[in-house]
C-alpha cells in the first residue's frame, strides 16, 4: 500500500505540474485561432518556439528559401524579396500570381480586421498615398459607427513629394494646392472628419516627419515625431490597410515604449501584386525578429 501511495501521489504531481506549464504556455497565446490576435503577435508567422508555422513553410517552399534559423530566414528574406531601395510598391508588379493568393490570407494579409476592444486611449492613422489615407479614414468612419471609442486621435504623416499618378492628385488640384503627403492628410481630415462633424479639430492631431533618412518618411520616422511630444502611455489602436496591417503593427510595437498596448487593424487589400507583398513580408519578418533573435 505504502509503494502505491507514493506512485499516485508521484503520478499526481507530475499532472499537476504539466497543467501549469500548459497554462503558463497558453496564458497569451490565441484562442480559437483568432487571426487578429495571431497577426498582432506574429504567430502567424512564427510560433511561440520562434519556428515558422507551416503556413510560413509553404511559402518558403513556393520561393526557394531554404534558410532554417532565425537571423538567417530573415537575411534570406530580406535579399530576395525587398524591393530595390530607390523602388516605390507602386512600381513593382500589380497582379497575384497563381497559387500565392490563399497563402496571403492564411497569413492574414488580405482580410479586413476588427478591434478586439471597444475604447482606446489613442487611435493611430497611418498616411501613406492619398488613395490609402482615404481608405483608412473611411474605415475609422467605418468603426466610429460600429462603436469605437477614444480619448484621441492621431495622424502619422510625413513630407513625401505627391505623385501626380499614384496619388491621384489630378481630382483634387483644382480647389486646393497640395504638395506633400500632410498637405493631403490635413484636407482629407478637413474634409471626412471634421466638417462632417465626426470629429473635432482638438480631438485629432496632425503629426509631419519632416526629416528622415531614405527617399521618404517612413512609419519608424513618423513615429519617433509623434514620441518627441511625449504621449502618455495607454493602448493604441493603429489603423493601416491591408497587406500591411501587421507590419506596421510591428513598427509601433517596437517603437513604443512599455507601457503602450498596441493593436493594429485595417481595410481588406486594394489590388497589389506578388511582389508587394513578399516586400511587405520581408520588413515584417524583420520587425518581429528584432526582439526575438537580431538584437540578443
Amino acid at each position: 500500500m505504502y509503494i502505491l501511495e507514493i506512485v499516485f501521489k508521484t503520478c499526481l504531481f507530475f499532472i499537476l505540474v504539466n497543467a501549469v506549464v500548459a497554462a503558463y504556455s497558453t496564458k497569451d497565446s490565441c484562442k480559437d485561432n483568432d487571426l487578429l490576435c495571431l497577426v498582432n503577435t506574429g504567430e502567424v508567422l512564427f510560433n511561440k518556439s520562434n519556428e515558422p508555422t507551416l503556413t510560413l513553410l509553404e511559402l518558403f517552399n513556393k520561393e526557394s528559401i531554404v534558410a532554417t534559423e532565425c537571423k538567417s530566414i530573415v537575411k534570406e528574406t530580406q535579399a530576395k524579396w525587398l524591393r530595390k531601395a530607390s523602388q516605390e510598391r507602386w512600381e513593382l508588379n500589380q497582379s497575384i500570381e497563381k497559387g500565392y493568393h490563399h497563402i496571403f490570407k492564411k497569413l492574414g494579409m488580405i482580410s479586413s480586421f476588427m478591434p478586439s476592444k471597444e475604447f482606446y486611449k489613442y487611435i493611430v492613422i497611418l498616411g501613406s498615398t492619398i488613395p490609402n489615407m482615404e481608405t483608412r479614414i473611411t474605415y475609422f468612419i467605418y468603426l466610429l459607427e460600429n462603436g469605437l471609442q477614444f480619448k484621441n486621435v492621431v495622424f502619422l504623416t510625413g513630407l513625401r513629394k505627391l505623385n501626380p499618378i499614384v496619388d491621384r492628385v489630378h481630382a483634387y488640384k483644382q480647389t486646393h494646392k497640395l504638395e506633400t503627403e500632410t498637405d493631403a492628410a490635413r484636407l482629407l481630415v478637413q474634409s471626412l472628419l471634421i466638417d462632417s462633424g465626426l470629429l473635432t479639430v482638438d480631438e485629432i492631431q496632425i503629426v509631419s516627419a519632416d526629416k528622415f533618412s531614405g527617399n521618404r518618411p517612413t512609419t519608424a520616422d513618423t513615429a519617433r515625431v509623434w514620441l518627441n511630444s511625449n504621449p502618455s502611455e495607454g493602448s493604441v489602436l493603429v489603423i493601416s490597410s491591408q497587406p500591411f496591417v501587421g507590419y506596421q503593427g510591428f513598427v509601433m510595437k517596437n517603437l513604443l515604449p512599455i507601457g503602450f498596448e498596441v493593436e493594429a487593424v485595417g481595410g481588406s487589400a486594394p489590388s497589389l501584386g506578388t511582389k508587394s507583398y513578399l516586400d511587405n513580408l520581408a520588413r515584417w519578418i524583420y520587425e518581429l525578429q528584432k526582439t526575438r533573435c537580431l538584437e540578443k
